[in-house]
């Protein structure tokens, strides 16, 4: 609840003591001024007040929780604004890595995610495009060893099968 509200509603608190001060005194005055008349017209003229006090306390509340609801609704609604605009950004997203994803299952590696992205994207957006440049030069480096292979790969040498002692023609692992 909004800080205006709460003052707004210990107004009407300090509005509902008072009529409760506001009814016990109007109930002490009629009675005080109708002791000559018959305990059951006492009776019906306090019962008449009572419910004239409980009426205008009742237009009071009425309007305090009308407003209230009618500040209720109004966050209500920014809320589903807000939601809406989330769930419409975040398909929109998906659709944007949904496509680049098609396009790298597809073997197309020319392309990152170039579109702009909501910021809660933009992670997401640059590790796809690393990942992209990391493939693409790791394609490079495998065409570019098939085309200009090592000695040690000639197709000689493997068409002969590896050779029984040949310790330094093969690669050593190192650490």
């Amino acid at each position: 609840m909004a800080p205006h509200q709460v003052v707004r509603g210990l107004y009407f608190l300090c509005r509902a003591i008072g009529y409760s001060t506001y009814a016990a005194e109007l109930v002490l005055a009629l009675v005080e001024e109708t002791r000559w008349k018959s305990r059951t017209k006492q009776s019906e003229f306090v019962h008449g007040l009572r419910r004239a006090i409980f009426v205008d306390v009742s237009v009071a509340i009425s309007h305090f929780f009308d407003q209230i609801s009618s500040v209720a609704e109004a966050e209500r609604a920014e809320f589903d604004r807000k939601q809406a605009e989330e769930v419409e950004s975040d398909s929109a997203s998906m659709n944007i890595l949904s496509a680049a994803l098609r396009l790298l299952a597809e073997r197309d590696f020319s392309n990152g995610i170039s579109q702009a992205v909501p910021a809660k994207m933009e992670g997401a957006r640059r590790d796809f495009n690393i990942t992209v440049e990391t493939l693409r030069d790791v394609l490079s480096r495998i065409n570019t060893a098939a085309e200009f292979p090592p000695p040690y790969l000639k197709p000689t040498i493997l068409s002969r099968g590896l050779p029984e002692q040949a310790p330094n023609s093969l690669p050593v692992c190192r650490k």
